[in-house]
């Protein structure tokens, strides 16, 4: 019966040694997993951190698109209106060009006036040509001849 009680102790001396093994392996890994939690806290932390980060980025970036895209409307719709205009001002020159005289002076008479002032007006029907000199069908002898 000594035996069996001397293997007892002994076993549940391993026992204890196992336990307390175990208790330690446990520990460890009780620590172990407190420092891992600690790590992944914190990099949840710095993930949050930088995911705020960027969201205010991007809402800065959208704020910055959307005033670009407001503008290019406006700058869209002032080219509608610059075409229009465009469009309205030739359909206008091509009516006046039809409609307009082609004679620049609108049949007014040729004014002459002298170095005194008198002021002769000749009506346009008379004028054959703008060139200043002899009339074309007088005779530069017969001129020359007057005393």
């Amino acid at each position: 019966m000594l035996v069996r009680v001397d293997e007892i102790k002994r076993l549940v001396s391993q026992n204890s040694d196992v336990q307390r093994a175990m208790l330690r392996l446990s520990e460890d890994q009780n620590t172990q997993l407190h420092a891992l939690a600690e790590r992944m806290k914190k990099q949840e932390e710095d993930m949050a951190e930088s995911m705020r980060k960027q969201d205010e980025n991007n809402w800065k970036i959208l704020s910055q698109a959307k005033s670009s895209f407001c503008a290019l409307l406006e700058v869209k719709d002032m080219l509608h209106h610059v075409c229009t205009a465009i469009v309205d001002i030739r359909g206008l020159l091509l009516s006046q060009a039809t409609t307009r005289s082609l004679d620049p002076t609108k049949g007014l008479p040729l004014i002459v006036e002298d170095a005194l002032g008198n002021i002769i007006e000749v009506p346009l029907d008379l004028v054959h040509s703008w060139e200043v000199g002899l009339p074309p069908t007088a005779p530069t002898s017969a001129l020359m001849n007057v005393n």
